[in-house]
């Protein structure tokens, strides 16, 4: 696999052992970060 984490999706990369796995934030786990930290985009400003 050559595809590597795009951080500006909010992907990281998981490495276990000889295999790399890349984590991608699903829609309703964005949903849940703002109802617990308010609005995302106010973090990042």
């Amino acid at each position: 696999m050559s595809e590597r984490a795009n951080a500006l999706r909010g992907e990281a990369e998981l490495v276990l052992g000889d295999q790399r796995l890349i984590l991608r934030p699903s829609f309703a786990a964005l949903v849940a970060a703002e109802e617990e930290l308010g609005s995302l985009f106010d973090l990042i400003v």
